[in-house]
């Protein structure tokens, strides 16, 4: 349930210092982010209690991951709090707080935190992603492979 991440009004008035930058400039800069916080249909209704995600700056991926959560009509809102992140976070784990954490892994945040990464479902072509209309390629791990011309692999010049 989103609602398992949704922080205190205390926990929201600490995370909420740190959503602009030097001269009120907020990190996201989407058009469904208000005063650094990105806020989907969904959550911009009364009735609606919303999780938090936290991230730093808006990017390719954390554009996506809004995409998804208005598509999905998923009760998340993003706080990004560009590169206070690791403050907040150290914030949140002295409380003993539940928090999800959209960043790259691993990293010195994941590591240090001991976090594990959310599974999502398959992406229906993992290797080509031919289709970029399943938004859950995005999740999918990029792999590097070594490949070699057969007649090279056996009698290199």
């Amino acid at each position: 349930q989103a609602t398992q991440f949704k922080p205190s009004s205390e926990q929201i008035d600490y995370i909420k210092q740190f959503l602009q930058g030097d001269e009120s400039k907020s990190y996201c800069s989407d058009l469904d982010c208000v005063e650094g916080m990105f806020k989907p249909p969904e959550c911009r209704k009364t009735r609606h209690k919303c999780g938090y995600i936290l991230a730093s700056y808006t990017s390719i991926s954390t554009t996506l991951v809004m995409k998804q959560i208005i598509e999905e009509k998923l009760l998340m809102k993003i706080a990004f709090v560009g590169p206070h992140l690791s403050q907040v976070i150290e914030y949140l784990e002295n409380l003993g707080a539940s928090y999800l954490l959209l960043h790259y892994e691993p990293s010195t945040l994941t590591l240090q935190n001991s976090l594990v990464p959310i599974l999502f479902p398959q992406c229906r072509d993992p290797l080509l992603k031919r289709d970029a209309s399943d938004i859950n390629c995005l999740y999918t791990p990029n792999r590097l492979a070594k490949v070699v011309w057969n007649p090279v692999q056996n009698e290199a010049p």
